[in-house]
């Protein structure tokens, strides 16, 4: 009889034990599920924005970049975007109102991860910058117990009605070799919106040396639609440089109204002029019958060959203007040579002496490039023909035409007499 008792009352020990380890597990599992639930949190839009800075009205195939974050403590999967453009002037890359992408991968807690949304944009928008295109953004995603959620925001998309367009124009780009050159550019924006904290900066090749910005612009950093500026700055020559024509680039940057950078750059060519200083030395104006001659040397004073010389003296009074001019070609002059030069000027006939003045003018090349200086007025008395001194070689003219003119008529008298006589 004892025994049978123990041996129920184990039984019922066994029950209630099963009993308690049941309801103990059914009480964890409950707790777990709760834990999890409590633990789901949201998904937050941290950027929207056109990877090409800003779109305009009748663009297509623009990129959509949107950045969501996971802010839940568990990594999230199978995670897909919807985006509803119903009433946009938006669509879809077939003209849809939905657009979808997929995340493929696993997003951890604390991660954020951008996607893209490939879109047309209508030509007939009205909605622009600064008044936004609004959106649905739906995001689909399974939670830490495969559970799937969504969650749907509002988002903002700007469509601007233009954009900025930097415009640069050189204006003075050549530099003195040896010296410091003022450059000088015209910079404006012909675009329809403000180009903000630009900066301008010339880059330049190793031996040409950028001073500084000589300019402070009224405008500010902003150049707004319509506006320009001339962008001012020294460049000088460094030791070992030569003459002839180096490439730079004239660079602007600055921000659209989204803080999106942009870069206008133009390459331009800086041209460094060596120095041809060309001096008229020791000149000689002889005055003839009907001309003058005037020959002398002409001296290089600059660090850099003068080619293709050419001298032209020119003859003018105040009473008459130009008289007449004569022209030299002494070819290339190179620094601190000399070389000489011989030319006639025709003059016409002076009654009277005449006050006058020759002018020397100088053509020549550069570096390939065209150059030319005059000299300062030399003042000459123009002499009428009687006042001119007979030089010897005129009058051995005169005594050469006086022989021949007794040639020519006493040879015939004398041979005239002899023929005669003979025949008597």
């Amino acid at each position: 009889m004892t025994k049978h008792k123990t041996s129920r009352i184990r039984i019922y020990l066994a029950i209630l034990t099963l009993f308690l380890v049941s309801v103990n597990v059914s009480q964890i599992g409950l707790m777990n599920h709760s834990r999890a639930s409590a633990s789901i949190g949201p998904i937050s839009v941290v950027g929207v924005s056109w990877i090409s800075g800003s779109v305009q009205p009748g663009e297509a195939n623009e990129q959509l970049n949107v950045t969501i974050q996971n802010l839940n403590s568990f990594s999230i999967t199978g995670v897909s975007e919807e985006l509803n453009l119903t009433n946009s002037p938006l669509t879809n890359a077939t003209g849809g109102i939905m657009a979808t992408t997929y995340v493929p991968t696993p997003i951890p807690s604390g991660y954020a991860i951008s996607t893209i949304f490939t879109l047309n944009i209508a030509s007939n928008v009205t909605t622009v910058y600064p008044t936004p295109v609004h959106a649905l953004l739906t995001v689909n995603y399974l939670n830490g117990a495969d559970a799937p959620v969504s969650q749907t925001f509002s988002v903002s998309i700007f469509i601007t009605a233009g954009a900025a367009q930097i415009t640069i124009t050189p204006l003075a780009t050549n530099v003195q070799l040896g010296g410091t050159s003022t450059v000088s550019f015209l910079i404006g924006n012909s675009g329809k919106l403000p180009a903000i904290s630009s900066t301008v900066f010339l880059k330049v090749v190793s031996g040409l040396i950028v001073l500084g910005n000589l300019s402070v612009s009224s405008i500010g950093t902003t150049i707004n639609p319509g506006q320009n500026f001339v962008y001012n700055l020294n460049v000088t020559t460094g030791p070992g440089l030569g003459a002839g024509s180096y490439p730079g680039t004239l660079v602007v940057k600055y921000s659209d109204e989204f803080g999106v950078s942009h870069t206008t750059s133009l390459s331009v060519a800086i041209n460094v002029l060596g120095l041809v200083n060309l001096v008229v030395q020791s000149q000689s104006i002889t005055q003839n019958q009907d001309n003058l001659t005037v020959s002398g040397q002409v001296v290089n004073y600059g660090n850099t060959p003068a080619d293709f010389v050419e001298i032209t003296g020119t003859l003018n009074s105040s009473a008459d203007g130009l008289l007449g001019t004569g022209t030299s070609f002494v070819g290339t002059i190179a620094p601190r040579s000399p070389a000489f030069f011989n030319f006639v000027i025709p003059y016409p006939s002076q009654t009277s002496a005449l006050s006058t003045n020759v002018t020397f003018s100088f053509g020549y090349q550069i570096n390939g490039k065209l150059g030319g200086s005059s000299s300062n007025p030399t003042p000459f008395t123009l002499l009428p023909a009687s006042q001119l001194p007979q030089h010897p070689s005129q009058d051995l003219t005169h005594i050469i035409e006086g022989i021949l003119i007794a040639v020519i008529i006493i040879v015939p008298i004398i041979s005239f007499l002899y023929i005669r006589r003979t025949r008597r």
